[in-house]
């Protein structure tokens, strides 16, 4: 009993707090992970054994979880072409600078972001959370679709 009590508590120590990520849904876990934290340093007080086990799984799901949605947060974050760039927003026929429609930005499969199919020499590419058609011969943009991302 003791022992499980004592990793309990240092499982609430160890499950991230809050993480400086601004998305939704990693702010919805962050608030689950503490409310699960909270929960089981209740059950702690109160000594009950089997309570304790399961706000700890409960605990450790909502840590796993957050560490997940953070984990994709990083892989998805945006890292732009050029030093100290600053997003502005685009619109229809604004002219990019070639590392912003190269192939390291394009978008595979843009019918799973509901995107029309590209026509001949054109690209979708992702710049900064928008998804943008471009000309690749010319630098063009064609079509924004704001907010994807």
């Amino acid at each position: 009993m003791r022992k499980l009590i004592l990793s309990a508590i240092a499982l609430a120590i160890i499950v991230p707090g809050a993480a400086s990520a601004q998305t939704a849904e990693i702010r919805k876990d962050e608030r689950r992970v503490s409310e699960q934290n909270d929960q089981l340093q209740r059950a702690v007080q109160a000594g009950d054994a089997g309570q304790i086990e399961k706000q700890a799984h409960d605990a450790r799901k909502a840590g796993e979880e957050l560490r997940e949605d953070q984990d994709h947060f990083a892989r998805n974050q945006y890292v732009a072409p050029y030093r100290n760039w600053t997003y502005s927003t685009p619109e229809p026929d604004t002219k990019l600078r070639s590392r912003f429609y190269s192939e390291r930005y394009s978008v595979e499969h843009p019918d799973g972001y509901e995107l029309q199919k590209p026509r001949h020499n054109q690209r979708w590419v992702r710049y900064g959370d928008d998804l943008l058609l471009v000309n690749v011969r010319t630098g063009r943009v064609v079509e924004v679709a704001s907010g994807r991302f």
